[in-house]
């Protein structure tokens, strides 16, 4: 899986950008118990919710997809469908407790390109 931190609202524009164009996005809770469609514009909100996290974790993260929406909505499950299976076509955006955004892939996207890793972030909050 990969796994990037973007903690520059500039990233963050990227990210909006790229998934602008062809990306389904989804405001979903971390257990999976409900998800909404939301537009682009959500992710810049979602971002601005970090910086008042705290050292808290976030209740929800932002899926993007291009095709079928997972079946499991959960944050745990589509971690272990990015680790474990080619969902190239599956972005995560999760808050980071400390402000910022992790993003979380099967494969490099052009957002992540030049991103810092995150690959000392675990989510075993949301397991």
């Amino acid at each position: 899986m990969e796994k990037f931190f973007h903690s520059d609202v500039r990233e963050v524009d990227v990210f909006e950008e790229f998934l602008r164009s062809d990306w389904q996005l989804f405001d979903s809770r971390i257990d999976g118990s409900s998800s909404q469609a939301v537009a682009t514009t959500a992710i810049q909100a979602y971002y601005q919710k970090t910086q008042s996290l705290w050292g808290g974790y976030p209740e929800n993260y932002i899926l993007a997809v291009r095709d079928i929406v997972p079946a499991g909505m959960s944050l745990a499950a589509i971690m272990e469908k990015l680790d474990h299976a080619d969902e190239g076509e599956v972005i995560a955006l999760v808050g980071y407790n400390d402000g910022g955004l992790i993003s979380l892939s099967s494969k490099l996207w052009p957002p992540q390109q030049g991103a810092k890793s995150a690959d000392w972030w675990t989510g075993k909050f949301a397991l």
